[in-house]
């Protein structure tokens, strides 16, 4: 396991699914996916707790990150003016 930078693609964390190294691609922070996304930040990361956005964390990191992918996804599902 390596470590992480938010912006750097295929950064490999610790997570707890079964493919521990695989490359996860850019992850974003909250704030950088509300951005991308044009929402505020509390939309983010209520999507994140009820499990609408999937998200990982560093090792043993409160942080939460959100895969560009994933954001992108979720973004495309959520009404316009969002």
């Amino acid at each position: 396991m390596t470590g992480y930078t938010t912006g750097h693609k295929d950064t490999r964390i610790d997570t707890q699914s079964n493919d521990q190294d695989a490359p996860i691609g850019e992850l974003l922070t909250v704030g950088e996916a509300a951005k991308i996304a044009g929402v505020y930040e509390s939309r983010v990361a209520r999507a994140m707790s009820t499990g609408r956005l999937p998200f990982v964390r560093v090792s043993a990191s409160r942080y939460r990150f959100i895969r560009r992918a994933d954001l992108e996804a979720w973004a495309a599902k959520q009404p316009q003016g969002g």
